[in-house]
């Protein structure tokens, strides 16, 4: 069931009121702002694809199997989203906003499974163009790839020439080890500081190798 906010409103004509409910049982919630365009989506899973300029932009993974809430701007893009799922003893969770026509800007995501837990606040920069026209490349580019290999290759490859933008700082915990690193404008982390679990800690300074040139502890 698909309940558009303004459909209450609608029902009762000029003299509009305010309905209350005790408890409303929908799939998706669809809030609209005064000219009807969707401001905000409020959805079980999956949650709908990413849509730029109306058009919706390829993805070269499986649908998007998560539930959450996703912000749409005045142009109907997504804006970005809280979502979440988790099965089978792993979960995951994640606050993102987006930058204009691309992907997020500015990250906060928690996973957890039978490994462990992995917790991260992280800014992104990235390229001024539209995030449509590159996943619609990049999947031309894998549907020519002969094996998984070639794929990944080309992803790692996209990444690494910022075509999906590059990662400028990140502060968080994984494998039991907590850090805040500073990266350069290529994504090279540069500066880092880091304390183990067993409580050893440092700070590092990086060459653009990701060899550490100094290291200072207490």
């Amino acid at each position: 069931m698909v309940i558009a906010a303004s459909s209450v409103a609608a029902r009762v004509g000029a003299a509009a009121r305010i309905e209350r409910y005790d408890e409303l049982t929908v799939r998706r919630l669809r809030v609209v702002d005064a000219s009807g365009a969707t401001r905000l989506l409020l959805t079980g899973k999956p949650v709908p694809h990413n849509k730029i300029a109306g058009k919706q932009v390829p993805r070269i993974t499986d649908a998007r199997m998560d539930a959450g809430i996703i912000f749409y701007n005045d142009r109907g893009d997504e804006q970005g989203a809280l979502t979440y799922s988790g099965r089978d003893g792993e979960q995951g969770e994640a606050l993102t906003f987006d930058a204009w026509q691309q992907d997020q800007a500015l990250e906060i995501q928690h996973s957890d499974g039978p490994s462990g837990s992995d917790s991260y606040i992280a800014g992104n920069e990235l390229p001024h163009t539209s995030l449509y026209d590159d996943m619609v490349e990049l999947n031309r580019a894998y549907a020519a790839a002969k094996t998984g290999e070639d794929r990944v290759a080309l992803r790692r490859r996209w990444r690494r020439e910022g075509r999906l933008g590059y990662q400028r700082w990140i502060v968080g915990n994984s494998a039991g080890i907590s850090q805040l690193a500073l990266n350069d404008a290529k994504g090279h982390p540069r500066l880092r500081l880091r304390v183990t679990a067993d409580g050893d800690a440092r700070v590092e300074f990086l060459d653009a190798d990701g060899n550490v040139v100094k290291s200072v502890t207490p």
